[in-house]
């Protein structure tokens, strides 16, 4: 993993979550979780107040989280939300980069069992939502043929740039021949964007995407480019 893959990821997710919002509808920003219940506290940097009040208790007992505090939230207070609570869950530390970032900003948007369950789909093991050793392993072994036959041809045609083979979007022979002649080098781009395809598949399962789903595809499209780049840099280093 790349030393600047978490200052990276950090500001990518932060750019996506944006600042300080307090509206009412929203059940996130209210002290109880429930819309209308409690006091409005609003969110800043995808933290909601909730899950802030919940960590102040931990770290600083007695703390009162208010809608003041929370509008100029202190960046060292998201650190340590992600970091115990997403990050090291995650085992972010232990990943390649770029599907650190995927993984990360997924789990942050969407749990971070749901983020794992995804990934051990991917890699054909147990989706039990928490990475251990054979998530960790399976990522630099699974076999990489079948993951690129099952590429939609939109990201097929980006895996085949990569490999500096003819972009039609269909993964035959010639493309897996350069998959297996280019395996050290395209094995995390090619995970990043079938996870991608994975994150989009279970936005459009839910019940609201009709409503948010726009969002979410843009979210996604966003974060697979952020990743892809985030793996190119550290392949070149």
């Amino acid at each position: 993993m790349a030393a600047s893959s978490y200052a990276a990821t950090k500001a990518f997710t932060i750019s996506q979550e944006g600042g300080y919002t307090d509206d009412p509808r929203d059940s996130g920003n209210w002290s109880s979780g429930e819309t209308g219940v409690g006091t409005l506290i609003g969110s800043n940097y995808g933290c909601g107040a909730p899950a802030t009040i919940a960590y102040m208790a931990k770290t600083q007992p007695g703390f009162v989280v208010t809608a003041a505090w929370m509008a100029a939230l202190p960046v060292a207070v998201y650190d340590g939300m992600v970091q115990t609570g997403y990050w090291n869950p995650l085992q972010c530390d232990s990943l390649p980069a770029g599907i650190d970032l995927s993984l990360f900003d997924d789990g942050w948007n969407t749990g971070i069992g749901s983020a794992t369950k995804k990934l051990q789909g991917l890699l054909g093991t147990t989706q039990d939502g928490e990475i251990g050793p054979v998530t960790l392993g399976l990522i630099n072994t699974v076999a990489l043929a079948p993951i690129a036959k099952a590429l939609n041809s939109t990201d097929a045609m980006t895996m085949q740039t990569l490999l500096s083979v003819d972009p039609d979007g269909d993964v035959g022979p010639i493309t897996l021949a350069a998959v297996a002649a280019q395996e050290s080098t395209i094995r995390v781009p090619l995970l990043i964007l079938r996870l991608s395809e994975l994150q989009v598949a279970y936005y459009e399962s839910l019940s609201n995407f009709a409503t948010y789903g726009q969002g979410w595809l843009n979210r996604t499209a966003a974060r697979a480019e952020a990743a892809l780049t985030l793996a190119a840099t550290a392949n070149a280093s």
